[in-house]
């Protein structure tokens, strides 16, 4: 039902996936109502990267899509006039086979945020050494976690290096206990206390 004015709403995770999945029916049939009044009344209905993201995943995960499935979908709204995607996210979608691609569609917008803010992106995932733009990318991680691709022998190095990698650099142990453990993971983020 549309208010007789030019509306512009956003979209949140769960209309999205109800548009796009019709489940549960009569929701669903709320949902597509509602956003074709209106679209039909000269309205826009936005889709954040956030919703993009989550309906993606959502999608998969809980409505048994492939991912191709997906994609197509975002896709499809993506050109329905009406509907209005992020232009970096319209523009990802449109990439061939995207479905297989590395990195895939969330890391592909990922990085092209912090392309456009002028950074390079950090990642663990090998997928990122194809991708399209230069990326700070730890091809052999030192074995304190730190993106250098030192060894443990390299004294000279490790102390140069002044990441956080939790080994002792002039004397004193430095970075997460996670890292100054020499793991991955823990509960360590947002605290500095030593070990």
């Amino acid at each position: 039902m549309s208010t007789g004015t030019l509306e512009t709403v956003g979209l949140d995770t769960s209309a999205l996936v109800r548009i796009i999945s019709g489940e549960p029916p009569e929701l669903a049939e709320k949902v597509a109502r509602r956003v074709a009044g209106i679209i039909d009344g000269g309205g826009t209905c936005l889709v954040g990267d956030i919703a993009a993201f989550e309906a993606y995943y959502a999608l998969q995960q809980f409505y048994g899509m492939t991912k191709g499935e997906v994609l197509g979908h975002l896709r499809e709204l993506a050109g329905t006039p009406g509907f209005r995607f992020s232009r970096t996210v319209a523009s990802i979608l449109e990439t061939p086979n995207l479905d297989r691609a590395n990195p895939g569609f969330i890391d592909r917008v990922l990085d092209a945020g912090y392309r456009a803010a002028g950074a390079a992106t950090l990642s663990c995932e090998k997928s990122f050494k194809n991708s399209p733009a230069p990326l700070s990318f730890p091809d052999r991680p030192a074995p304190c976690g730190a993106p250098c691709g030192r060894s443990k022998k390299d004294e000279v190095r490790r102390k140069k290096c002044g990441a956080p990698c939790g080994r002792e650099v002039n004397g004193k142990a430095g970075g997460p206990p996670a890292l100054r453990q020499g793991r991955a993971g823990g509960k360590w983020m947002g605290k500095t206390e030593r070990a």
